[in-house]
């Protein structure tokens, strides 16, 4: 079965290989493609082309699921991900529940590294939700 062929307009999951090691990620959902940095950003760019991918996630903070993945480990693999709209150019779909402090504080420290986002499943304050959208780009959608 190709893991690619409903992957639908954005990239999903992501399992990063660090210094040759794998660590598995569950950023938003437990990953189940294994796919390094680089082999992701390469299936990244082969989607563009193709017209495939339009964004890259779904990505963000899900500390409701926090069983699956440690919040510090989210963290990390967000960044990368960050790292990846950056390389592409690309928008993001953001996903954060429970976790309206760190991913305020990520998107902020991030904000030059995309170009738009939407974030759904938003479970934030009206503060964290000022906060948002108070960036250039940056829409909610549906919880």
């Amino acid at each position: 079965m190709d893991p690619w062929r409903n992957r639908g307009k954005h990239l999903q999951y992501l399992k990063v290989m660090d210094d040759c090691s794998a660590q598995s990620v569950c950023i938003r959902h437990v990953a189940r493609l294994l796919f390094s940095m680089k082999a992701l950003l390469w299936r990244t760019k082969e989607g563009i082309q193709k017209g495939k991918v339009m964004a890259v996630g779904e990505c963000g903070l899900d500390y409701d699921k926090l069983h699956f993945c440690p919040a510090e480990i989210q963290k990390k693999y967000f960044e990368k991900q960050f790292e990846l709209a950056h390389i592409t150019k690309l928008p993001m779909f953001l996903h954060m529940r429970a976790a309206a402090a760190d991913f305020c504080e990520m998107v902020e420290k991030n904000k030059y590294r995309f170009t738009a986002g939407v974030a759904h499943s938003f479970t934030g304050r009206t503060d964290d939700c000022n906060k948002l959208l108070s960036f250039d780009n940056m829409y909610l959608g549906d919880p």
